[in-house]
């Protein structure tokens, strides 16, 4: 086994709580898990901010037993909640606009083509 040197920092272990220390359900989020899950992220958070999203953390998974509860064997599996369709239409030649009309109105035209300034260097 190595020696852990000062530029690498010691790997700890920590153990998953899996259980409210309170005895609430294990459906129930701890701030224990709360801060496992924040140690694992390499997250430092303090108390007052521990509790803050153990009970905002709490709220989502409560909504999300609501919708596990919900009944959606009628339900169609969506892949877009929108009913889309590509429109295609024919590639149809239309009416050609005169090139000497076209370039009357451009702001500068030089030998029948448009005038640009230069993008990278060159004479301007």
């Amino acid at each position: 086994m190595s020696e852990s040197t000062p530029s690498e920092p010691a790997e700890t272990v920590v153990e998953a709580p899996n259980k409210a220390p309170d005895g609430a359900s294990a459906e129930a989020i701890s701030t224990e898990q709360v801060s496992y899950v924040a140690r694992l992220a390499r997250i430092e958070l303090t108390q007052p901010e521990i509790e803050h999203f153990t009970s905002h953390l709490a709220r989502v998974l409560s909504h999300a037993r609501e919708l596990e509860d919900l009944d959606l064997s009628d339900v169609a599996p969506l892949a877009h909640p929108y009913p889309l369709r590509n429109v295609f239409r024919d590639d149809v030649v239309g009416g050609v606009a005169d090139r000497d009309e076209v370039l009357a109105q451009a702001p500068a035209a030089e030998h029948g083509q448009f005038a640009v300034p230069p993008v990278l260097g060159g004479a301007s």
